[in-house]
């Protein structure tokens, strides 16, 4: 990601638009530009290093998240899409392996080895329609709602960016199932985390709609893709 030269900033403080960050002066000196509304600096992180930026992001503070969606480039989506998908292949694949092995003969782990190869594939069929259903569900929920409240411009390409930069708490599902127990405590802690993130993306990108209304959309889009991953898996489980 890197910053965006454009003229529709906003402060990540109060949230109203802005129409720079830096402030150059006749001399050549740069200073961070303040909000002509609330008086704070418009966007302090773009100073800071992408590890303060994702800490702030766990923390989950709302300026943090203005600065990812608003003024900033994102550039890879693709890139970002794969690793949230290899992870989640990976967690799904661990678990599954887990708790189908405990069932197993020593006489049929071979074939099992064999069969969780090819699962491997199902898997990822499965967390591709997981994806798609859960984009295009957002997508409408998000579109509709940003309409009714006069946001008429905006973007499906701004949407997938704040549907990718919710996600990221995807990551952790592949450190759950390295080095969790068998239980599944930490796996609902990576849910749960993708929820709140989700819910404070969505607060960012309808900052007139309230917080209800994007949890609302968190929990159908979330719970959309979760069925549709269960079903498909339940059917490759059976066969």
């Amino acid at each position: 990601m890197q910053m965006e030269m454009k003229d529709n900033f906003v402060c990540v403080e109060c949230g109203r638009k802005a129409k720079s960050i830096f402030k150059r002066y006749e001399n050549g000196i740069t200073k961070l530009s303040r909000c002509v509304y609330c008086g704070h600096l418009v966007d302090e992180y773009t100073e800071l290093d992408g590890v303060l930026v994702f800490l702030n992001l766990l923390l989950h503070k709302i300026q943090a998240f203005r600065h990812l969606i608003y003024n900033r480039t994102f550039t890879n989506h693709k890139k970002w899409l794969f690793l949230y998908m290899l992870t989640d292949i990976y967690s799904k694949w661990c678990f599954i392996s887990k708790w189908r092995c405990k069932e197993k003969e020593q006489s049929e782990m071979e074939k099992w080895n064999d069969f969780m190869t090819n699962y491997f594939l199902m898997l990822t069929i499965v967390t591709l329609c997981e994806y798609i259903t859960q984009t295009i569900v957002a997508l409408c929920l998000i579109k509709s709602i940003a309409v009714k409240n006069g946001y008429h411009n905006l973007s499906m390409e701004k949407i997938v960016q704040v549907l990718i930069i919710s996600q990221y708490g995807r990551l952790f599902n592949m450190a759950v199932a390295i080095w969790s127990s068998d239980d599944y405590l930490f796996f609902m802690l990576a849910q749960c985390l993708i929820f709140t993130t989700s819910v404070q993306s969505f607060r960012v990108l309808l900052s007139r709609s309230s917080m209800l209304v994007s949890m609302v959309t968190s929990v159908i889009s979330l719970a959309t893709s979760f069925l549709v991953a269960m079903v498909a898996q339940y059917h490759f489980i059976s066969l």
